[in-house]
């Protein structure tokens, strides 16, 4: 098959893919893709909370070791 004939049944079936988005996306009304859309922005805001928080919580705990250390005197050899 050449270039030409790949081109030209591509082009005849650029309405169909054209219907089918048209069709896909008529679905939903506009109320009902908007709630999508905040649903979706919700779970995502609710993700990146989370992994911020467990970053957080990581360099608490490093801070609270290091402190725990520098009280107990682990990280000094002046102790006999």
């Amino acid at each position: 098959m050449t270039v030409q004939a790949k081109i030209e049944t591509a082009a005849q079936n650029i309405p169909y893919a054209g219907s089918a988005v048209i069709a896909g996306g008529s679905i939903l009304t506009f109320n009902q893709w908007m709630g999508l859309l905040g649903l979706l922005f919700s779970i995502a805001i609710g993700i990146a909370t989370y992994l911020f928080n467990v970053r957080m919580q990581k360099r608490r705990e490093r801070r609270e070791i290091e402190l725990h250390r520098k009280l107990m005197g682990e990280g000094d050899n002046s102790r006999p």
